[in-house]
């Protein structure tokens, strides 16, 4: 796996004819990545509306090719108000519109990433259902024969 690591994108955008700020992802990172770990912080609620812009991006963009998407809330504080919890539900709502799974985590605690990243290499690297070399799946045959 590859990462790219896309961070001050948000200093990097085009304006739209109504005023909005519309994000880009440089073209390479669209023509060369299989899946995108969209990150936002649950302290900023604009971060999210970057990754509403950046994934209508990637749909645009694709080329037929079908892409691994998956959004994580970095949340490095716990919840002292309401706005966490908002943008939090608000992403929610948009990934399971958009059909996205979403993730929770903390980056500064490992053990809350492993579960979004092995999901996504799950994503992109499945497993074999069947072995393709014949000798070993003849040999499984015959050991399990024998056994049974």
């Amino acid at each position: 796996m590859r990462f790219y690591d896309t961070a001050g994108i948000e200093q990097s955008h085009t304006s739209t004819a109504s005023g909005t700020t519309n994000q880009q992802l440089p073209r390479h990172y669209l023509s060369s990545a299989d899946g995108y770990a969209l990150i936002y912080d649950t302290e900023k609620s604009t971060s999210l509306d970057i990754l509403v812009s950046i994934k209508k991006d990637i749909d645009r963009n694709k080329d037929k090719k079908e892409v691994t998407v998956i959004v994580i809330a970095n949340k490095t504080k716990e919840v002292e108000n309401n706005g966490f919890e908002s943008t939090i539900s608000k992403a929610t709502a948009w990934c399971n519109r958009e059909k996205l799974r979403h993730f929770t985590v903390n980056a500064m605690d490992r053990k809350s990433l492993y579960e979004p990243f092995v999901y996504i290499a799950s994503k992109l690297n499945p497993s074999p259902n069947k072995s393709s070399f014949t000798p070993l799946s003849m040999t499984r045959k015959v050991l399990k024969d024998s056994v049974g």
